[in-house]
């Protein structure tokens, strides 16, 4: 009985394990399903947010790079233009091809008179100024009277020289009587040798008097209107030698002048005029006699085109400079002395395969632009300069001999690029 009770409860014993362990085994395949879905869901959950993360830098990314390439790939950019449009902003072009390159240097200078065509007339005797006939800035021609003086140096001078012709006048009658009087045999041959000396004699001092007229400035044809006239002796006029124009008049009626004061008048010919221009010693041997350079005065918009003729050949010991001078032409009057110049000489000449005109490159922030004839339209083509002149600028890579491109209107279609390009910015909320 105790065997039989004691089996019941081993059995019932092991019942209640094995129904405990199916129940703590349930439970845990319950918790172990759970905890599964959890880290699955979470995992979902983080791959999608992973997922989300790496598309919004790229397309952050590609925008970006979508903007760049907006601004840097310029020379993408076609800009088509009608017929009206193109005459609106006169657009012109040409074709890109060998030239020489001309480097000039910029140099500063002056105008001046020039000094070959200047006279300064001064009274070679003394004479109080009775008379003037000319004031400052006249147009003064050869040999018109400036001013007329009374002199008593010149009183004696006339008087002398009019006594010598008298007397040269009947020392020759003399002669010639004596010598017909030796043809007759009435007179001694000492006779008329006496009579050819006093003519000798006579005709020296006439020439000696008439040399002293000839000093202060009287002409032959004045001396023989002297002798037939017998004209006022103490009157003297002071007369230009040359055409010009009256740039000083330094006397007044009834003043005192004598040789050896300041110059009464000064009178040039304005016609030409000499340009100096002043440049770097170091230059000296990039110049040359008869190089042709560009002259600007200042406020005169059209330039001159003249030859250098001088160049010093002594270096300015303060500035360091020589200078250069050329020959202007001022016919019409439009120039005057002392204004400032601006000069442009070319110092260099060197011949490229592929030169085009400065005016059609364009500056963008990137590089140098300059648009090509593509088709129908404008394409605004990156290139790369090279040695640059005055008006010209060499392209060593992005255009080739042939290429038709814009030398006007290049500024006008460079801002239809920009303003598309800020167009397209503001419409992206930039």
């Amino acid at each position: 009985m105790r065997n039989k009770k004691s089996i019941i409860t081993i059995t019932i014993v092991t019942f209640s394990l094995a129904v405990l362990s199916l129940i703590l085994t349930s439970t845990s395949h319950a918790h172990k399903e759970t905890d599964l879905t959890g880290v699955k869901a979470c995992t979902d959950h983080d791959h999608d947010h992973d997922h989300e993360l790496e598309l919004n830098p790229a397309s952050n990314t590609d925008s970006s790079k979508s903007d760049d390439d907006h601004d840097e790939s310029h020379g993408e950019e076609l800009v088509i233009l009608t017929d009206q449009e193109k005459a609106n902003i006169g657009l012109k072009t040409a074709i890109a091809g060998a030239d020489t390159i001309h480097t000039t240097v910029k140099a500063y200078g002056e105008l001046k008179l020039n000094r070959d065509k200047v006279v300064y007339i001064s009274t070679p005797i003394a004479g109080i100024v009775s008379r003037i006939n000319a004031n400052l800035g006249d147009e003064i021609t050869v040999n018109s009277p400036l001013a007329t003086l009374e002199s008593r140096e010149l009183a004696e001078l006339r008087a002398e020289y009019l006594a010598a012709s008298t007397t040269a006048q009947i020392a020759e009658k003399t002669f010639t009587r004596e010598n017909e009087l030796w043809q007759n045999q009435l007179n001694s041959q000492t006779d008329i040798f006496a009579s050819e000396e006093e003519l000798a004699h006579a005709r020296i001092y006439e020439q000696l008097t008439a040399q002293k007229l000839l000093a202060v400035g009287y002409s032959m044809t004045e001396l023989d209107k002297l002798k037939q006239n017998n004209m006022f002796l103490a009157d003297y006029e002071l007369k230009s030698p040359i055409n010009g124009t009256l740039l000083e008049k330094n006397c007044n009626i009834g003043e005192l002048i004598s040789e050896g004061n300041s110059p009464s008048f000064v009178i040039a010919d304005l016609k030409t005029l000499w340009a100096d221009v002043y440049l770097p010693a170091g230059l000296s041997g990039k110049i040359d006699i008869d190089q042709e350079i560009t002259i600007s005065p200042e406020a005169q918009e059209q330039s001159i085109r003249a030859k250098i003729f001088y160049i010093s050949p002594v270096v300015n010991n303060e500035t360091q400079t020589i200078f250069a001078r050329t020959l202007v032409n001022n016919e019409a009057g439009k120039y005057r002395a002392n204004d400032f110049i601006t000069a442009e000489i070319v110092v260099d000449e060197q011949r490229k395969p592929v030169v085009i005109a400065k005016d059609a490159v364009q500056t963008m922030a990137d590089g140098k632009y300059v648009f090509v004839l593509r088709h129908d339209g404008f394409e605004m083509i990156q290139v790369t300069v090279g040695l640059s002149g005055a008006d010209t600028v060499e392209i060593t890579s992005g255009l080739s001999v042939g290429d038709e491109y814009v030398t006007q209107g290049a500024f006008a279609l460079k801002s239809r690029i920009l303003t598309a390009t800020l167009d397209s910015h503001a419409g992206h909320g930039h």
